[in-house]
């Protein structure tokens, strides 16, 4: 069984010819550069955008009002 998946998506004609134009050059496949650029660039923003969604949710704990104290 496959553990690859088919995705769609659109991209800007200018960034298909520069893929394109690599691979040409290269010898190597257009999958093989967007499944490179992907993997090369989802670490750096799951650390971005995940780590500032972990700061909100902080300060939002943070800044909320205490429950009083039950005596």
């Amino acid at each position: 069984m496959s553990t690859l998946t088919n995705v769609s998506l659109r991209l800007p004609i200018e960034l298909v010819e520069r893929v394109n134009k690599l691979a040409d050059a290269t010898g190597r496949s257009k999958t093989y550069y967007m499944r490179k650029a992907i993997s090369d660039q989802i670490t750096e923003l799951e650390n971005l955008y995940l780590s500032e969604q972990e700061l909100l949710e902080a300060r939002a704990v943070e800044s909320s009002p205490s429950k009083p104290h039950k005596e």
